[in-house]
């Protein structure tokens, strides 16, 4: 997807420019810290009994940084950019975070689409992935990974 159809589409399900990347003018829901963005490339469907997760891995290529943490942002978004989980984290190096998010039983289908907010000078050692999962058995159903890592 180009970027100028990504803005499109973010800006269409109600983000700010924060989601959409290296913005310099960060919204109050951001900190300072995160300029950038690790995002898997798709939204995917969740329905009744299932789960979604996102999962940030953080691997340095710098050995004289591999020992400092990473700050982190994950979270996950419905298509119309409802935030419906989120967490603060600092990556240690060769680790990772998830965050997950059950569609309640009310509800029988939604999209959903995950972003992991990093400083720009690490990005290209942090990995995404996204799951769907069956609640009951935590079997995968679907996974997606960071086509760029």
């Amino acid at each position: 997807m180009s970027t100028v159809r990504r803005r499109a589409f973010l800006r269409a399900a109600g983000l700010s420019t924060v989601a959409v990347g290296a913005s310099p003018s960060v919204g109050a829901a951001q900190s300072e810290q995160y300029r950038t963005e690790v995002r898997p490339v798709a939204a995917l469907g969740v329905g009744r009994g299932q789960g979604f997760s996102l999962t940030l891995v953080f691997i340095p290529t710098d050995r004289d940084r591999a020992l400092s943490p990473l700050p982190a942002h994950l979270v996950i978004y419905d298509v119309r950019g409802e935030r419906l989980a989120e967490d603060r984290v600092e990556l240690q190096p060769f680790s990772g975070a998830t965050i997950e998010y059950e569609l309640p039983r009310t509800e029988r289908r939604r999209q959903l689409f995950g972003y992991g907010f990093v400083g720009a000078e690490r990005l290209s050692e942090v990995y995404a992935t996204i799951e769907v999962f069956d609640v009951a058995s935590g079997g995968t159903i679907r996974a997606m990974v960071d086509p760029t890592g």
